[in-house]
């Protein structure tokens, strides 16, 4: 019969591990099934309290400790109050805060070898591209020739030095954010800050489901973390046992390639609400010691105390409903660390005699001939099995291992948390701090409605000796409340007692005829107190009105920043842990994506920040030879110089020193190194413009000052000709001149008839045309060369204004 009591032997050879001796570890976790040593976590009792009052239900039992703190037995304790979920609005604060958070996550390679191998290849690419450059040639005698190269060796610097990757590092970047993106990791974490927040414990499984890597959230009430010592992380621990109800559906889809016809007969045929009975009969109740409490109390969620059963009363039989009453089936997930036997080898190098060691399986036989030695070693191996119901599936060792190659024995389960701990103690959430105060405002709200309750305010005292004969009450009320007449009948006659035959009207009465039942101050009383209550407890936990959105209209802008800006640094911790699980978790998907992608090409479609499509191709055997490590920007001084940089790029855009689409590549990243890049290129792209555009307009100055000075040389060329044309028109009018007046004398002194000259005439008239034709043709061509001028001049200016900016 199996010991129930002590898990099965571990340190066993592998073909002793038969499928026996994985059905007893399955059973063993079975049978104890609230067994919890963790000295890290919180009971399950009071994760189930916490989770109900975020949900909006009271556990009246532990409302007592506010509502009867003195514990006195009377029967005025209310059974059940309402509760108003003032803690709510604190928790949705972070988890809000949390979804804006930018998360900048970059995959980067950690093996040597790797890392070797990329500096070579770095390289080798870096000389190609110099001596490319080289080759091309760059005339030193031209004018800026150094300053040019002094810019491209600054563009290949920055390019080897910010902006080239590694081919691993880029697939597997695009690997991380394409599953990140199609798993919804962000709405999971932002699940699982909560769950840090309500019970102190944050918790994902990665795995391989259908070939495919997967990342889920685990809910922290359905995990039992044993052996962990007092580590405040998950994967530590050396056994975890998973439970949980599902639908045959989803067992098909998750178990589908292990699951036997039989088996889908026996979950699709199991009737509701069934139970493992026949377990029971195996369970050993002398070597039991489980508590009776399996919920909590000092020890935790049930541990198991040997050698103590008369101190905590008789064994608890803890056996489970198969199915519930919905039809859903329990499955039970266990994983736990074995002990594997392996050999360490060392030979000799048959070149250089130097000593080399290698691990081989415990069935390897040394070559002795060749002086192989051999040490046996145990390491761990983790190990996993899943029961549905009564059917055993995936008894096996974990397909993933996630171990190094410098320590063998390390390995986990792919489950990834932390413990929100103080020294190894056991946490005390946020919800944990606010509930007394919830409890306190939930109290006071039923006092305060029990007391609103009995404010009638002016209550009227009415004589019923007064009444009219034959009038009921709410006849009377009726004419007091509708009419406000208070009838009276002052002759009504005394019917007993020494009123016998007196009228009504002569009796004495002390009394006003009102009663003040208003409570107004004792109500005020109990809203400041609720306002004292909020308060206290937005100082305890640091979450201010201020940083909820409620601002008074006497606060200063400054007075606000400063409340928020310290609101942020208490709540702070919280945000530190969670993102060092989100990088743990994604190491750990990584290393799940390295072991599901062996030896096969994974293919899909990336949508980039800038909305453009790219296909990958990532080849699962290249992929898997490296280890990766993740290293992310997500502090609060991160998230502020995010902020400072958001604004400077507003900045930029409106003074026209960055474009719109810079802008927009800036919204669309969450890398500060990419933002920052972006912003020295655009700055660096602006200030090229500008020069080009400064220089342009020394070009278009200098133009004008040519054609100006072109315009003034024309004139002057024009004044200097009809200068010479003036003279010459005067030389040869005096010549004309000069000859009329000799023939007039000639004439004067001979009287005789001076014969015309026709031919003297005609070559004069020749000399004054040739004269015109050629001052007009100068005059022509004057023009020309001005208006050629200023057309050349308009074209290059134009051209200056419409040419596209260089890059």
């Amino acid at each position: 019969m199996q010991d129930f009591n002590r898990m099965p032997p571990q340190k066993l050879s592998y073909r002793s591990k038969n499928k026996k001796w994985r059905m007893e570890c399955i059973d063993w976790a079975d049978k104890n099934y609230f067994i919890h040593n963790s000295y890290t976590r919180k009971s399950i009792k009071n994760k189930i309290i916490n989770y109900n009052l975020v949900n909006g239900i009271l556990d009246m039992d532990d409302v007592q400790l506010v509502l009867n703190p003195n514990q006195i037995k009377s029967s005025f304790n209310p059974d059940k109050i309402q509760h108003y979920p003032i803690i709510n609005s604190k928790l949705n604060i972070i988890k809000g805060e949390e979804w804006g958070r930018r998360f900048d996550a970059r995959v980067v390679v950690t093996n040597p070898e790797a890392i070797s191998e990329m500096n070579e290849q770095k390289k080798e690419l870096m000389m190609q591209e110099l001596e490319q450059w080289i080759t091309q040639g760059i005339d030193p005698e031209q004018e800026g020739a150094e300053e040019e190269q002094q810019k491209q060796l600054a563009k290949i610097e920055d390019y080897y030095k910010y902006k080239w990757k590694d081919l691993r590092e880029i697939r597997a970047n695009y690997l991380l954010k394409h599953y990140y993106q199609e798993l919804d990791m962000a709405l999971k974490f932002n699940s699982g800050i909560m769950d840090a927040m309500i019970c102190g414990e944050e918790i994902y499984q990665c795995d391989i489901v259908g070939g495919e890597p997967t990342m889920e959230r685990i809910n922290p009430k359905k995990i039992q973390v044993i052996r962990s010592g007092f580590s405040n992380r998950v994967e530590d621990a050396d056994m975890i046992l998973l439970w949980d109800y599902w639908s045959p559906g989803r067992i098909q889809d998750t178990f589908y390639d292990v699951l036997k016809e039989s088996d889908i007969k026996y979950i699709t045929e199991l009737p509701f609400g069934s139970t493992s009975l026949d377990n029971q009969a195996n369970y050993d109740e002398e070597k039991s010691y489980n508590l009776l409490d399996p919920w909590g109390g000092e020890y935790g969620e049930g541990v198991v105390v040997e050698g103590r059963l008369g101190l905590f009363g008789p064994p608890m039989y803890s056996y489970s409903n198969i199915t519930d009453n919905l039809g859903n089936i329990r499955v039970l997930r266990l994983y736990w660390k074995s002990y594997r036997r392996i050999k360490k080898v060392k030979s000799y190098d048959p070149m250089t005699g130097e000593e080399d060691f290698n691990f081989y399986p415990e069935d390897y036989i040394p070559n002795k001939d060749v002086g192989e030695e051999v040490e046996i070693l145990y390491i761990m191996e983790a190990w996993e099995a899943t029961k549905i119901g009564k059917v055993y599936v995936n008894m096996r060792p974990r397909v993933v291992q996630y171990n190094r190659l410098e320590n063998p024995s390390r390995c986990h389960f792919g489950i990834v948390g932390s413990i929100y701990n103080l020294n190894d103690s056991k946490p005390y959430s946020m919800v944990d701090m606010m509930k007394w105060y919830n409890y306190l405002y939930d109290v006071t709200m039923d006092n305060m409605l029990k007391v609103m309750a009995t404010n009638w305010g002016k209550i009227v005292k009415m004589d019923l000796a007064t009444v009219p004969s034959g009038w009921e009450v709410d006849k009377w009320l009726y004419y007091a409340k509708i009419n406000r007449i208070a009838i009276t009948d002052s002759f009504k006659e005394g019917n007993k007692g020494a009123a016998m035959g007196k009228l009504a009207g002569l009796m004495n009465n002390q009394s006003s005829g009102v009663i003040d039942a208003t409570q107004g101050d004792e109500i005020q009383h109990y809203v400041n107190v609720l306002e004292w209550i909020t308060e206290t407890m937005s100082s305890m936990v640091g979450i201010t009105k201020q940083r909820e959105g409620a601002i008074d209209n006497r606060e200063t802008v400054g007075g606000v920043e400063r409340s928020v800006l310290q609101s942020s640094h208490i709540t702070e911790w919280l945000f530190m842990t969670h993102d060092n699980v989100k990088k743990r978790v994604l190491e750990c998907f990584i290393e799940t994506a390295k072991a599901a992608l062996r030896g096969q090409k994974k293919k899909f479609q990336y949508l980039l920040s800038d909305g453009t499509n790219k296909i990958i191709d990532i080849d699962g055997d290249e992929f898997c030879e490296c280890d990766y490590g993740l290293v992310i920007q997500d502090s609060r001084q991160s998230q502020e110089l995010i902020q400072s940089l958001d604004g400077l790029a507003q900045a930029m855009v409106q003074n026209q020193l960055m474009t719109g689409s810079d802008l927009i590549k800036i919204k669309t990243t969450n890398s500060i190194a990419e933002i920052t890049r972006t912003m020295q290129e655009s700055e660096a792209r602006t200030m090229q413009q500008q020069q080009e555009a400064a220089q342009a307009e020394r070009e278009m100055q200098q133009a004008q000052l040519e054609q100006q000075a072109a315009l003034e040389e024309g004139k002057l060329r024009l004044l200097e000709e009809n200068n010479i044309r003036d003279n010459e028109t005067k030389l040869m009018i005096a010549g004309i001149q000069s000859e009329t007046n000799l023939m007039n004398n000639e004439a004067n002194e001979v009287p005789k008839e001076v014969p015309y000259n026709p031919e003297k005439q005609a070559e004069l008239s020749e000399k004054i045309r040739e004269w015109n034709d050629k001052h007009s043709l100068e005059k022509a061509k004057f023009e020309f060369d001005k208006k050629k001028t200023a057309e050349e001049l308009r074209l290059k200016n134009k051209q200056i204004n419409k040419s596209p900016i260089k890059k």
